[in-house]
């Protein structure tokens, strides 16, 4: 990679996260906003459709703050939450974004470990392999911003801290591949969110746990509701479902 490619990657970076990109992304807010969806598959609209204008969601992988996000079109409508994410860009950003709801900055799993990670421009390619950063690096595709030690905490524990005594309307998860360690990393005896939405289809090529999920979201009680693209949303079984 040039050093002149290399600057302008890590000036967009910098640009991104300055003062000096609210009215680009006012812009691109507004944009996203006249479709009617912030979500890939319009998942926040059926969301609103079923739950109404005000709720709580945990947001696990949350990524961008508003592009194609589950719950941002619901943070806009009232509801409120918690949304973990493991890049350092990408947290700063929810906290700026989004200040009415609570921000982690980790990853969901089995707590009191850690992970080293490799956060990349552009963030998708963000990796936890070294090598494969170096790769990314060596094709030109991106470059390496930081790496740093991302902590790991359980689902439970986040439920403990930030949702004691309340009902939580939505629990999404996309996590590329992870989301078996997120699911089994909380105790659904007591945390009994309304619906899940997860991924039934993984983009990750060696994923051998994507036939799992939807089993071990039913053995939880829950059962299949809708399916929205690569996502399904699941519905607590005690719940009735209203004709609209």
């Amino acid at each position: 990679m040039t050093i002149s490619k290399r600057l302008m990657m890590r000036a967009k970076h910098h640009f991104r996260l300055s003062a000096l990109s609210t009215p680009y992304w006012q812009r691109r807010r507004s944009k996203i906003a006249r479709t009617g969806t912030y979500a890939q598959h319009g998942e926040d609209r059926v969301l609103l459709k079923k739950c109404g204008r005000s709720g709580r969601y945990l947001d696990i992988g949350a990524n961008h703050p508003f592009l194609i996000s589950n719950t941002y079109l619901l943070y806009e409508s009232g509801w409120r939450g918690v949304t973990v994410e493991p890049i350092r860009s990408l947290a700063a950003m929810q906290r700026r974004w989004r200040p009415g709801d609570t921000c982690i900055n980790a990853a969901i799993g089995s707590a009191g470990t850690a992970l080293h990670f490799y956060e990349l421009y552009p963030d998708v390619l963000s990796t936890l392999e070294r090598s494969t950063a170096a790769e990314i690096e060596a094709r030109g595709d991106g470059i390496v911003i930081a790496d740093y030690d991302v902590p790991i905490i359980s689902g439970r524990e986040v439920v403990e801290r930030h949702f004691a005594d309340q009902e939580v309307d939505l629990l999404s998860i996309d996590v590329e591949g992870a989301e078996m360690s997120v699911l089994e990393s909380f105790d659904f005896s007591v945390f009994r969110p309304r619906y899940i939405l997860i991924e039934h289809k993984s983009f990750i090529a060696d994923d051998d746990n994507a036939g799992r999920r939807g089993a071990f979201i039913e053995s939880l009680g829950y059962v299949e509701d809708v399916v929205l693209g690569a996502n399904t949303l699941y519905r607590r079984g005690d719940l009735v479902e209203v004709a609209s």
